[in-house]
């Protein structure tokens, strides 16, 4: 097996790091980011590069399956008063993701309360009015942080006339890094930080549906009910069988079977590419 840093290169980018960077590149007027063109970007990248292109023609917003996405750039059209066209595809056609101009007249407390308790609205509240909003009470969630960070890079390489930089995704950086150790261990090791390590964490029962849920209540309104899906990819997995559409049930269950040494069948591998491209790789190079 290859150690851990010769497969870094399988690592995706951060989603959701540079969908804000381009966001306020949008909102800036300033051209996409020549990163957009390194190819074999995962399928929300693609969505924020698309929507680049779109907006200054006032053509309709591809925003794909990405909600970050989606309401980052409603919330920039309140902002302009601009009324734009939204399409999205996959599951977020069916999610609940508020259409109100009024989040503009909300507090980042306020705004944590919407559609379900996610803390999109207020992440893209805060950073599409940084210098306003950032004398309120700024809510302790990550996602939220991620914005106050993307708009002080974005502003610190703006004043130098420089390009923003992107990034390596942390979060699945450090699944992966478990998943290899546990190749190799016999067993995976792993603390889960933060919602989108719950299903990684569940699957190698490192945490139970009950903690997740009263950790992060808001993972019942994503691609999927995360608590619900997971439970059940565990029962199908017994049979041999992957059957999720959701990016991170797809990619915890299978690094748990491969660490198992099962045999399974994936009915939508395709969905790995919503954030991770170059999972497939990632996992041959591993179990090889």
């Amino acid at each position: 097996m290859p150690k851990f840093g010769d497969l870094e290169s399988y690592i995706p980018w951060d989603k959701s790091w540079i969908i804000r960077l381009g966001v306020l590149d949008i909102a800036s007027g300033i051209p996409p980011n020549p990163f957009f063109e390194t190819p074999g970007l995962g399928d929300d990248l693609q969505a924020i590069y698309r929507c680049s292109l779109e907006w200054p023609k006032d053509q309709p917003l591809h925003v794909g399956e990405s909600a970050t996405l989606l309401r980052n750039l409603r919330y920039l059209s309140y902002l302009q008063g601009k009324s734009r066209e939204f399409v999205p595809s996959g599951s977020l056609i069916h999610r609940n993701v508020s259409d109100d101009p009024h989040v503009l007249q909300e507090s980042l407390d306020d705004l944590m309360h919407r559609d379900g308790g996610t803390s999109q609205w207020a992440a893209a509240a805060l950073l599409l009015e940084y210098p306003r909003r950032i004398h309120e009470h700024i809510p302790e969630e990550e996602k939220v942080y991620v914005s106050k960070a993307a708009y002080e890079h974005w502003m610190i390489q703006h004043s130098r006339g420089a390009l923003w930089a992107p990034r390596k995704d942390a979060t699945i950086a450090r699944q992966a890094h478990a998943f290899h150790n546990g190749m190799t261990l016999g067993g995976v090791f792993f603390e889960p930080g933060h919602s989108e390590d719950y299903c990684f964490a569940r699957a190698f029962n490192l945490i139970s549906r009950d903690q997740g849920i009263k950790r992060w209540p808001r993972l019942a309104n994503h691609e999927t009910n995360r608590f619900v899906e997971m439970e059940r990819a565990l029962r199908l997995l017994d049979q041999g069988i992957i059957s999720s559409s959701d990016h991170r049930v797809i990619q915890a269950m299978v690094m748990l079977a491969t660490v198992r040494k099962l045999e399974y069948t994936v009915v939508h591998p395709e969905s790995v590419t919503k954030t991770w491209p170059g999972f497939w790789q990632f996992i041959q190079a591993v179990a090889r």
